[in-house]
């Protein structure tokens, strides 16, 4: 749901208008993903947590719509590993375990320098039924 980055600074090669606004050539910009990551426009619930949405294949996505990673020739090196890391360690930890988290239990998040939560988040671990 959080992109690890809030920010990602970038500058514009053309100048361009946005909502009324000329932004010249070459200045800075701060792209946040999160405002695309909670669109509904993109997808339903988007507050909610719902990995499943993410189970269709990636070309079906809208582009841009979700960019954890950032994009195109900027695209973080480390995104593949990423992926196949946290992809082997959910793996093996749902073929016993089920997780879930008090729902009682606020979650504040600190959004730099990276997205975590302000205090420590306890995760209920209870063995599956196989």
């Amino acid at each position: 749901m959080y992109a690890p980055i809030q920010f990602i600074p970038r500058r514009n090669v053309k100048s361009f208008s946005f909502n009324g606004h000329e932004v010249p050539a070459n200045t800075w910009i701060l792209l946040a993903p999160q405002i695309a990551h909670f669109d509904s426009e993109y997808y339903s619930d988007p507050e909610q947590f719902k990995p499943q949405r993410f189970l269709q294949p990636a070309a079906t996505l809208k582009p841009f719509s979700f960019v954890p990673f950032c994009k195109g020739s900027h695209m973080c090196l480390g995104m593949k590993f990423a992926y196949m890391e946290i992809k082997a360690v959910v793996y093996r930890l749902l073929l016993t375990k089920e997780l879930s988290r008090d729902e009682h239990a606020s979650l504040n998040l600190q959004y730099l320098p990276i997205v975590k939560p302000e205090a420590a988040m306890k995760v209920n671990f209870a063995s599956r039924r196989v």
